[in-house]
């Protein structure tokens, strides 16, 4: 198939995510799921293609296709570059045409989001002049440099541009009987890019696991004044991986938190 993906992904979707108060026990086993990873056009690089005359058309061949190789579901994306390219003006006539073709021929859709969230890009040029303190280059622990279109997310106005990208996102998505789930968060990058936020919500982190300083230098081997010296992934001392492996736990909190809030964001 000529615009179709070449790869097709086999997930596991659980249609229920994180809530903020922690993960609920799902009612029912998460279905297994065989999908196309499709959005018209050609397959990547742009991820979405133009609409033209005849992309109707050409779409629906697909899809037919598509679903007379065996698939019940396609799984096309969002991105927030192209989706949101001026800032509160939404783009989603590339989704609609989606939804609506999928609809017709009988297959669900899957919608992957690519907002950037920790490191990986797809911000829209007016995001990085009104947010230009949240997009970080400098290496971290002798990580080479993200690329510039990366920033962290726990930059305030960044997050909450994000959130309201995903909102109107889901606004769309609903309004089609066929739409099936998400994919929120598309590969993410161990959270390597650390801004102010992200200090202060580690320093916190830390408080609330070691109840003092004193306890913390213990079990660090280190002399910190206040938990205010603490800098985030500082490698370990002599004789300690602690602060390593504190690191990495309040990572993958962080992570579970996080996506929590963009599931808020989508509900």
């Amino acid at each position: 198939m000529k615009r179709v993906a070449a790869i097709a992904a086999i997930m596991l979707f659980v249609a229920c995510l994180a809530r903020a108060q922690g993960v609920e026990r799902l009612a029912q086993p998460p279905d297994l799921m065989v999908s196309v990873w499709y959005n018209g056009g050609k397959a990547r690089a742009p991820m979405l293609s133009p609409i033209t005359p005849n992309s109707r058309e050409e779409w629906r061949r697909d899809l037919r296709q598509i679903k007379s190789l065996g698939f019940n579901t396609v799984r096309g994306w969002a991105d927030w570059s192209h989706n949101e390219p001026q800032e509160g003006k939404y783009n989603f006539d590339n989704l609609r045409l989606l939804c609506e073709l999928a609809r017709d021929e009988g297959l669900r859709v899957v919608i992957q989001i690519y907002d950037g969230w920790d490191g990986f890009g797809f911000a829209p040029d007016w995001a990085h002049k009104k947010f230009a303190d949240a997009f970080v280059q400098a290496p971290i622990n002798d990580v080479s440099a993200p690329p510039s279109s990366s920033f962290y997310s726990d930059h305030k106005g960044i997050q909450a541009t994000i959130l309201r990208f995903l909102t109107e996102t889901a606004r769309v998505a609903v309004s089609y009987p066929n739409f099936y789930g998400w994919d929120l968060w598309s590969e993410p990058r161990a959270m390597r890019l650390v801004g102010p936020e992200t200090r202060v919500r580690y320093r916190q982190w830390l408080k609330n696991k070691y109840k003092s300083i004193d306890a913390l230098n213990l079990e660090w081997y280190e002399t910190y004044a206040s938990f205010d010296d603490v800098d985030a992934q500082r490698t370990g001392g002599i004789g300690t991986y602690a602060m390593d492996l504190d690191w990495r736990d309040f990572i993958a909190e962080k992570g579970a938190e996080d996506m929590a809030t963009q599931y808020a964001a989508i509900r």
